[in-house]
């Protein structure tokens, strides 16, 4: 159970069609804003948020205050492009995956399950 939360409608709508042909892989809401994804975290059940950092000016605090409302959640970020200071501040605070918005259907795909 997947949560897409990304300020382009075309990135969500891509997403939900990429993973509407996997059998194992379902979105539970699709949010365009950081406080409609922290909405979204607590209200369903998802196994895994798919976040673009660029929602929130604060994205540190943005994944502190996900996983306290839902500590079992897996964080993957979608990031322009991450620095290596950034990946190692967002997986000291539990954040699992980082992909780029360049990234492949079969690679995201493969990248919700490892992570799952």
């Amino acid at each position: 159970r997947v949560i897409v939360a990304d300020s382009e409608p075309i990135f969500r709508v891509g997403v939900r069609k990429i993973v509407a042909l996997e059998d194992d892989i379902r979105i539970v809401a699709q949010v365009e804003s950081a406080a409609n994804a922290l909405t979204a975290v607590g209200r369903y059940q998802a196994d895994l948020i798919l976040f673009e950092c660029g929602l929130t000016t604060s994205p540190h605090e943005t994944v502190s205050s996900m996983l306290a409302v839902a500590p079992a959640l897996k964080i993957v970020l979608v990031m322009i492009e991450p620095t290596e200071e950034d990946t190692v501040e967002f997986l000291r605070r539990g954040v699992r995956g980082i992909v780029t918005r360049s990234i492949g259907p079969d690679l995201l795909v493969k990248c919700i399950r490892k992570v799952h």
